[in-house]
């Protein structure tokens, strides 16, 4: 893992760099050293500042595998599901566009939010 500029004790806290989203236009991030970004100034600027953005954890970080509604199709509203149906008189008329939402229009609807299901 690269060593970040103002890591360490040897550095005054008033010297030290944090991120500051407001003072980086630039933030690129590789998966090659991850928990490290080179923030710049500006985009593809020659002055750089190396921070550590996570904990110095060794495993990587895990997404989740599980679905997140494992019953099947959430309800969707009835207005929202009538705002679709108004807005299919402007879709494009491409196969997989049309094939999209005639399957979306098949799906269950309800009366307001329904409970998440666990």
């Amino acid at each position: 893992m690269l060593p970040a500029e103002s890591a360490g004790r040897s550095i005054p806290k008033d010297r030290k760099i944090v991120l500051q989203p407001s003072k980086f236009m630039h933030v690129p991030h590789a998966s090659t050293t991850p928990g490290v970004v080179v923030a710049r100034d500006y985009i593809n600027g020659l002055l750089t500042n190396m921070l550590h953005i996570r904990n110095t954890r060794k495993e990587m970080i895990s997404l989740p595998t599980t679905t997140a509604y494992p019953a099947g199709k959430r309800p969707i509203q009835k207005q929202k599901m009538e705002d679709l149906r108004k807005l299919s008189t402007y879709l494009p008329h491409d196969v997989n566009v049309q094939q999209f939402y005639l399957e979306l229009f098949n799906w269950p609807t309800c009366d307001k939010d329904a409970p998440d299901v666990a």
